[in-house]
């Protein structure tokens, strides 16, 4: 009795031990999701992770901005430790705080900033365009992001600070006060070659520095010389702005050019004879040469005369030989195809096929027409 009972003990203890087992690895082997949103380019992307097991994230970047940690709700206020054993199911959100960059500017005595102008940035401000300050009797220079003073040496000129440079910036403004004003008068050409002064500009420049104006857009006018030279004392630069020129290119009936000629906008192309052709009457050109505003390619207009004088000959042929029956002279249009007409002829059969013949615009053209004798 006593050896039984010791034995259903021990099954019993061995079924207790392999239950608490099988439990202990049922439970080791749940899973949870982890949904990992970073709030950067990266985007959103998901992580499976064993039950009491630790979130392995690489800290993420995000262009302009400071990571500030992982955090359980989308309003960014209960934080999430990397060192949490992981008891269910998880959604992260990173957080991040944008940097601000300043922006410095260096001015000599007297100048004052435009207030247009903002002292620091980030990523998400748009582009800068950078405003002109003022000192009485000076001119402005411009915005350089380096100044040597001992030198008198410039950096590089900013006149806008893109939100990607993501540092401190320090800009220095410089100013002239060796200035001069000088004056560009713009002329445009008439259709005789003259010019016309049409508008008046007036600039400031430093003394002695060279100077380059801008041209001006006009339709249907071109420069081909600005001018440059030093600024001093009532400097004058004069652009000459030539009208716009055109081809006009005449060819013969056979695609050859016959001539090719220049005109100015607006202009009438200088008459051209159509080319004479054998055969035809010229009709004169397919496009109109006159006020021109654009390249052309002008071809000939013929109408094909229909007096050209053709000949059929008809002939008889017999075991003795081939002789010639009579002949018909017609006329036809230049450049045609004509069939020639059967004509009645004693003692012959017509011929089964004729061709069609194109009328020579020279007048040559000759056609037999052969018929089988019967006799």
């Amino acid at each position: 009795m006593k050896k039984t009972v010791l034995t259903v003990s021990l099954v019993v203890s061995v079924l207790i031990i392999f239950v608490v087992a099988v439990i202990g690895i049922l439970r080791s082997n749940i899973k949870y999701s982890v949904s990992i949103n970073t709030y950067n380019d990266e985007g959103s992307y998901n992580l499976t992770v064993r039950k009491n097991d630790y979130v392995v994230l690489q800290t993420p970047s995000k262009t302009g901005y400071t990571f500030l940690g992982w955090y359980t709700n989308e309003t960014l206020t209960t934080e999430f430790k990397l060192d949490t054993k992981v008891n269910s199911n998880l959604k992260l959100y990173g957080k991040w705080e944008i940097n601000t960059y300043s922006i410095t500017y260096v001015l000599d005595s007297n100048s004052v900033n435009s207030s247009s102008n903002p002292t620091s940035y980030n990523a998400s401000t748009p582009v800068i365009v950078l405003q002109n300050p003022t000192k009485p009797s000076s001119v402005f220079m411009g915005w350089y992001d380096n100044y040597n003073t001992e030198t008198s040496t410039l950096g590089n000129e900013v006149t806008i600070i893109n939100p990607l440079e993501l540092k401190d910036i320090v800009l220095y403004a410089i100013f002239s006060d060796y200035y001069a004003s000088y004056t560009v008068e713009h002329y445009l050409e008439n259709s005789n070659g003259t010019y016309d002064i049409t508008e008046v500009e007036h600039y400031a420049g430093l003394i002695g520095f060279v100077s380059t104006p801008e041209e001006k857009q006009y339709p249907n006018y071109h420069i081909d010389n600005i001018p440059s030279e030093k600024v001093g004392s009532h400097t004058i630069f004069r652009l000459y702005y030539d009208l716009d020129t055109y081809y006009v290119r005449y060819y013969n009936y056979d695609n050859s050019l016959l001539r090719e000629v220049l005109v100015k906008h607006n202009e009438d192309s200088l008459v051209v004879l159509v080319p004479f052709r054998t055969g035809y009457i010229a009709d004169g050109w397919d496009k109109d040469t006159t006020n021109v505003v654009s390249d052309l390619n002008v071809y000939p207009v013929y109408i094909a005369r229909d007096d050209i004088p053709y000949i059929v000959n008809y002939y008889i042929t017999s075991e003795s030989g081939t002789v010639l029956y009579t002949t018909s002279y017609l006329i036809g249009t230049a450049g045609e195809f004509v069939f020639p007409i059967y004509i009645e002829i004693p003692d012959a059969t017509k011929p089964i096929n004729i061709d069609s013949f194109l009328v020579s615009p020279d007048g040559t053209t000759v056609i037999n027409v052969y018929y089988i004798s019967t006799l």
